[in-house]
């Protein structure tokens, strides 16, 4: 029976007693130097959320700055004018005086 038990059990190894090769991802170089808060593999949606909420802050960046207009920024960004439109409605964007 003590047999049984010795085999069943794994290795629960400290991170210090693992050879782990730090490869990164797409968004950073080195998981160890990663902007980042949570990983974006460890969240649902994670990478395309966070691609998606960096183009809408360029979309609202754009808009305040630039002085384009919907359909402009829409095939800036290659998205819908409704889309340029939802965006700046979430943030409550104005654009800057001139």
């Amino acid at each position: 029976m003590n047999d049984e038990r010795t085999l069943s059990i794994e290795l629960d190894l400290l991170p210090e007693h693992l050879h782990y090769k730090d490869e990164g991802c797409d968004i950073s170089p080195s998981c160890l130097a990663c902007p980042l808060a949570r990983c974006v593999y460890d969240t649902p949606h994670g990478k395309q959320a966070l691609l998606k909420r960096l183009r809408n802050d360029e979309i609202a960046r754009v808009y305040r700055e630039e002085r384009l207009s919907y359909r402009e920024m829409a095939r800036l960004f290659k998205v819908s004018t409704r889309t340029v439109q939802r965006v700046l409605k979430e943030r409550g964007v104005k654009r800057s005086s001139p």
